[in-house]
């Protein structure tokens, strides 16, 4: 006679559930690493490209400086003579004011020449007008 085969112990029905249970994570972390692969690619490209756009920025900033930096060097030649007129004494508000926007606008620009200290008088009127003179 054929004998009968054991029933499932409680721990070969719990082995069993155990690895399926196991099997199914195996499936889910193999997605997960997929979908975490493909998230750092995108991160990646996305990444690259706003370097480039940095890049491209910087690189218009830079050139944009240089062609204003141009413009602007090639007025010193018409704002140093003025900038260093002598101021008479008896000059007026605009004549004061045009030598002083010279000397501002020599000032701000990158301009090779080196502006004078202002003049005694220049000093005087720009008080008695109240123009701040640059120095």
């Amino acid at each position: 006679m054929a004998e009968k085969p054991d029933p499932p112990t409680p721990t070969s029905e719990l082995d069993e559930t155990l690895k399926g249970v196991a099997d199914e994570t195996n499936k889910l972390l193999k997605r997960i690493i997929m979908v975490m692969g493909v998230v750092m690619a995108v991160m990646a490209v996305a990444l690259v490209a706003v370097i480039v756009v940095a890049v491209i920025l910087v690189r218009n900033a830079v050139t944009e400086k240089s062609r204003v930096d141009s413009y602007l060097s090639g007025q010193c030649p018409f704002f140093y003579p003025v900038a260093v007129l002598p101021v008479p004494a008896n000059t007026t508000r605009l004549g004061v004011d045009l030598v002083e926007g010279a000397r501002t606008a020599l000032a701000r620009q990158a301009c090779p020449e080196k502006i004078p200290p202002p003049s005694k008088e220049l000093l005087l009127l720009g008080r008695k007008y109240g123009i701040p003179i640059t120095y």
